[in-house]
């Protein structure tokens, strides 16, 4: 596991990286991979999950990536999980992102996610 506890921290997911610093929650990262993936818009068939808890101004995204493993994008910091596995402050279920296809990057292209994130928190770029 690997923990970035800096909340300004880049972690690389294959080759997105997410910079919690920047994100608002809107959710338009989870929407355009739906779409991308399915042609619909949604929020439960993309790779990319909104994190959401019940207290005020606290939201993440959920990754899962290629080898299985999930990014937990989360005010606090960001850090890299296996599902079941144990995440600093309680992290979200695992279950409903499981579910969910890895992240391929849009077969390659240019992912949507990172197109349609209106505050620049997702990129692209080597490890």
């Amino acid at each position: 596991m690997c923990h970035l506890p800096d909340m300004g921290e880049v972690v690389s997911v294959a080759q997105i990286h997410v910079d919690m610093s920047k994100c608002s929650g809107c959710g338009a990262c989870e929407v355009a991979c739906a779409f991308q993936r399915e042609g619909l818009f949604s929020t439960v068939r993309g790779s990319v999950m909104l994190h959401m808890e019940d207290r005020v101004d606290y939201f993440g995204i959920v990754l899962k990536r290629l080898d299985g493993s999930l990014l937990l994008g989360r005010p606090e910091g960001v850090e890299i999980v296996n599902p079941g596995g144990p995440a600093s402050g309680g992290a979200a279920t695992s279950k409903p992102v499981m579910l969910r296809q890895p992240c391929d990057l849009c077969g390659g292209g240019d992912p949507w996610c990172v197109t349609f994130c209106p505050r620049d928190a997702l990129s692209v770029g080597g490890d």
